[in-house]
């Protein structure tokens, strides 16, 4: 059954893309992150009425709050940031599979943070996504000066903090429940991103969101 679910979740996301270029182009990099976590809010409360809450939420062990801290402050500004400039600066077609290789920075932090394992079959699809990932980012354009395809390196970084920031979300998960850590992960970001917005002058954009198209 998992394929299919995949296969769905891969279209999705997809299509997501073709959205969050056409955003950039209204929106910077903090003040979207903003919006884009601020209206996930709603959907993930109303799961709250088919799943459980930790009946102990408000005394949550260190191992909740810890991964929440690094993802909030470090991992989700440049993992954004670094995300939005590519989707912006270049082509989708060339910076979009470069997410294929979040599983593969997964496996190396999942290794180092929670010691987990990567079979030897897992392995061989590694290295054929490293591969195809250093065609796409030696793929410059012809009146290009730089040596490499600076968007591709900059959703590199992204899929980086992606990967750390998934390990981390299975620590805190552990610890607590799906849902309620959504909840919580989304709200956390949501204000730190508001913050940033503020600090880099992009509050303005926020009052255009009711005209975004």
């Amino acid at each position: 059954m998992w394929l299919p679910f995949a296969l769905l979740s891969g279209l999705v996301f997809g299509i997501r893309r073709i959205y969050d270029k056409k955003l950039t182009g209204q929106y910077d990099n903090f003040s979207l992150s903003f919006v884009q976590q601020a209206f996930s809010l709603a959907p993930t409360l109303l799961l709250f009425l088919f799943f459980p809450i930790p009946s102990n939420f408000l005394a949550l062990s260190w191992q909740f709050w810890w991964p929440l801290l690094v993802i909030w402050f470090i991992l989700y500004p440049v993992q954004q940031y670094y995300l939005f400039r590519a989707i912006r600066e270049g082509d989708l077609s060339h910076v979009t599979p470069v997410l294929a290789l979040v599983p593969v920075f997964n496996a190396a932090t999942s290794f180092f943070i929670i010691g987990e394992h990567v079979s030897i079959l897992g392995l061989s699809g590694i290295f054929a996504i490293v591969f195809a990932t250093f065609l796409l980012l030696i793929d410059t354009h012809e009146d290009s000066d730089s040596k490499y395809n600076k968007p591709v390196l900059f959703m590199l970084i992204s899929c980086i903090c992606m990967a750390i920031g998934s390990t981390m979300d299975k620590i805190a998960i552990g610890a607590s429940t799906p849902v309620f850590y959504s909840f919580v992960n989304l709200l956390g970001a949501s204000i730190i991103f508001l913050v940033l917005a503020y600090a880099y002058g992009q509050t303005g954009e926020l009052r255009q969101v009711k005209h975004c198209e």
